[in-house]
């Protein structure tokens, strides 16, 4: 959101505040306002003067004593002991002149006023009537005014200042510039010029001309309020912060109810992030001058950073019911509507003030935001190619339209953009942030991790980088590292469902499997829709052997989300390890459905079904490997049903397809060699079972039957070392102390054999043949 708070001020002479002028034909409002003056009372003989000029705007007579006795520089009526010599002679002579007149009745007076206007060739009458027409609004005609006043004298100073205040308010910056100047060079003591050229440095951008022209308006009159406002509003301008606040707090000093100054000191309050003094300046602004739209934008704006939204709206409608035509009220009211929800008001509110201002580029920023949450995406970068053309600095400008650009899958071409505004900004954060999600996406891990980490230098409190460089470290590998990111991200935003879900993963993977089910609960807590948690959690569950509380999170997991393939499938293999295969299959069945290139599906669906219908399985088993040729484990499990159908041959091929798809594969030497056994291959069949060996030192099946191949070559002594081997692994493998205790009694050990039958019998009774 932006304020504009800081335009100079122009001190617009007897045409911009308060002018005081002529008329009448009633003798009394001068007389009394001559008596006024003598008095001291100026304001009030202004009001009698004013009181003339409503029955008669030409009687120039009375412009003159209004110039006389009022003199507005920098808002300071002169005082009356301030008056030259030549001042009170002229003011005595003069009185003198009208009460001779006075004396003649009115009929003279009449005359007079015939005689003024005959003359109306005078450049003081026509300063004068420029005036009143400047103070009624008619700008055009006061001007008209001011060039035959400088015509009749072209050194008239007041004449080129004033027409200088009316080129201003037309927006004729370099015009009146011109004109404030000539006033310079004709009175070089004015203070007022100086204050009234300096908003037009200001205007045309030359603040350090600005401030020169203020500092000289002080230097003249130490007490011109303005030129205290103006100068501070230039050192805004300039970032020198404390010297604007120290000029405001002097206007103030000098007048109470500058409501300028508590305007332009709230803007600096604001800067420094004093935002409830700002408000009060605000506040102080609008008391003393209910119609200042300026100050209701302000002021919305503070209440809009201090997250009072609604005040900030009403305070946005107030300003431009004040100002219909104030685009940066539009403009801000957008930004607080977009905050609201409020996308197609937002949307018109950017359009009106870029109706009137087409070259507000923030304006072009912030519709192209609201546009690219709309869906439009190609109108979105095109308001950001237009916010770049108005300010090829705005560096936020690139890194928004970066954002759309990878949300098109255009990452290098957002990476352009991101480059451009860290050139820009060195010390933008948020640039480094997204162009680390781009060179993550295009699997740059190393830069994406180096970018996460720059901005979490720029910015120590940046959850999302710790959760994104997280991301991008699991990618290389889960380290405790990446857990340290995740928490970090966690402790910055407590709510951020998705850091606990991901760190949940991470500490699964580090096999911290009781931490992992507080992560995911944590998760489900804050987003309790989140189906996946639920599965995640199932399966954290299940790994800790809880599969009936693991079958509830999928329950759950489902009921969010039908569709969920995953789901069906985990549950399956929940309801199988629990011996409920018919179960088991339904939802293996139905994750098929979901998914029918669902490779695991198929495999465990056959794993369930082996116990049912083993020829069923064999097809499962073909149609997972049709979808997945290199499944290792599809073929180990093809190979195992074509055994138990009495298919040796084709078993061992399968076998072999499992180790040339992966050569560390323990259970694929093991069956393989079972097979070559079977086969009568018994000095292949041992040199698998060594291989599994290698590969699992602690493979109890492999070392037990290495020694039912060893036994039936005639090594007994080696056979028994195995059958050792294996006991030790697994305690209670009742086969294997029966087969120890044979190979015992064959060297002639036979107590010991009968004590290993004996185990063998304890372990399981129905073995007949260690009876």
């Amino acid at each position: 959101m932006t304020k504009k708070p800081h335009r100079l001020i122009p001190q617009v002479l007897a045409a911009g505040l308060t002018l005081f002028g002529v008329a009448g034909c009633s003798p009394v409002y001068l007389s009394q306002g001559m008596a006024r003056t003598n008095q001291g009372d100026f304001k009030g003989a202004v009001a009698d003067y004013n009181q003339k000029i409503e029955f008669n705007p030409n009687y120039a007579i009375t412009y003159r004593w209004s110039e006389i006795e009022y003199e507005l520089r920098g808002g300071q009526i002169r005082k009356k002991e301030d008056w030259s010599i030549d001042f009170y002679r002229s003011l005595a002579t003069s009185t003198l002149v009208f009460l001779i007149v006075f004396l003649l009745l009115c009929g003279l007076i009449a005359g007079l006023a015939v005689y003024y206007n005959q003359h109306d060739t005078d450049a003081e009458t026509y300063l004068n009537q420029g005036n009143a027409n400047y103070n009624q609004g008619k700008i055009e005609e006061a001007i008209s005014d001011y060039n035959r006043a400088i015509d009749l004298n072209p050194k008239y100073a007041d004449a080129y200042l004033y027409r200088g205040a009316a080129n201003q308010a037309l927006g004729k910056i370099e015009e009146a510039l011109g004109d404030y100047n000539k006033a310079i060079d004709l009175n070089p003591r004015n203070s007022n010029a100086y204050v009234n050229r300096a908003a037009a440095n200001d205007a045309l951008g030359k603040i350090e001309e600005a401030l020169a022209d203020s500092n000289k308006a002080i230097d003249l009159n130490p007490r011109n309020t303005k030129a205290y406002v103006n100068r501070g509003a230039a050192n805004y301008v300039l970032g020198k912060i404390e010297e604007a606040l120290a000029d405001f707090n002097k206007a103030l000093d000098l007048n109470p109810n500058h409501a300028d100054a508590y305007y332009n000191r709230g803007a600096a309050n604001a800067d420094l992030g004093k935002i409830e003094e700002a408000l009060a300046d605000y506040n102080k602004a609008i008391d003393l001058n209910p119609k200042y739209a300026a100050a209701y934008v302000n002021r919305a704006c503070a209440n809009y950073a201090l997250g009072k939204k609604e005040e900030a709206l009403a305070d946005f409608n107030k300003a431009l019911d004040l100002n219909p035509n104030h685009a940066d009220a539009y403009y801000n009211r957008g930004v607080v509507n977009n905050a609201l929800g409020k996308i197609e008001e937002a949307l018109a509110d950017y359009n009106k003030a870029l109706d009137l201002d087409p070259k507000l580029a923030v304006a072009y920023l912030n519709r192209g935001g609201a546009k690219y949450e709309l869906g439009q995406k190609a109108e979105a970068i095109s308001d950001y190619n237009q916010a770049i053309e108005l300010d090829p600095k705005l560096a936020v400008a690139y890194v928004e339209r970066g954002y759309v650009k990878y949300d098109l899958g255009e990452k290098e071409e957002a990476i352009s953009d991101y480059n451009q505004a860290i050139e820009l900004n060195p010390n933008y954060s948020d640039a480094y942030y997204t162009r680390g999600l781009a060179n993550s996406a295009l699997g740059k891990t190393e830069e994406a991790i180096a970018d996460h980490t720059k901005a979490i230098e720029l910015n120590p409190n940046y959850a999302d980088a710790y959760y994104t460089r997280s991301l991008a470290n699991s990618a290389l590998g889960t380290t405790e590292e990446v857990l340290l990111d995740y928490t970090q991200a966690i402790d910055l935003n407590f709510n951020a469902a998705n850091a606990y879900f991901n760190r949940g993963n991470a500490k699964s993977d580090l096999a911290k499997k009781e931490e992992v089910l507080v992560d995911y609960t944590q998760a489900i807590d804050l987003n309790p829709n989140d189906a996946v948690a639920y599965l995640n959690r199932g399966l954290a569950k299940y790994k800790l052997g809880e599969k009936e509380e693991a079958i509830a999170d999928y329950n759950q997991a489902l009921h969010l989300d039908s569709y969920y393939a995953d789901a069906y499938y985990s549950r399956g293999l929940a309801k199988s390890a629990l011996g409920r295969k018919e179960e088991a299959i339904v939802d293996y069945n139905q994750a098929l459905h979901l998914y029918s290139y669902y490779a695991d599906a198929y495999l465990n669906r056959d794993l369930a079904k082996s116990d049912i219908e083993k020829e069923q399985a064999l097809a499962d088993y073909n149609q997972a490997i049709n979808l997945n040729s290199k499944l290792a484990v599809a073929y180990v499990s093809r190979g195992l049903a074509k055994s138990d159908l009495g298919q040796k041959a084709e078993a061992l091929a399968d076998y072999t397809k499992a180790i040339d798809l992966d050569s560390y594969y323990a259970d694929a030497y093991l069956n393989r060699g079972l097979a070559k056994s079977a086969l009568g291959e018994k000095a292949e069949a041992l040199t698998d079972y060594t291989k599994a060996i290698d590969l699992d030192a602690y493979y109890a099946d492999a070392y037990y039957n290495r020694r039912n191949v060893k036994s039936a070559l005639g090594e007994e002594a080696e056979a028994l070392a195995d059958y050792n081997q294996a006991i030790e692994l697994n305690p209670k493998l009742a086969v294997a102390y029966n087969n120890r205790g044979n190979a015992k009694s064959a060297l002639g050990e036979k107590t010991e054999a009968i004590a290993d039958y004996t185990k063998a019998i304890e372990l399981n009774p129905l073995l007949s043949l260690s009876w």
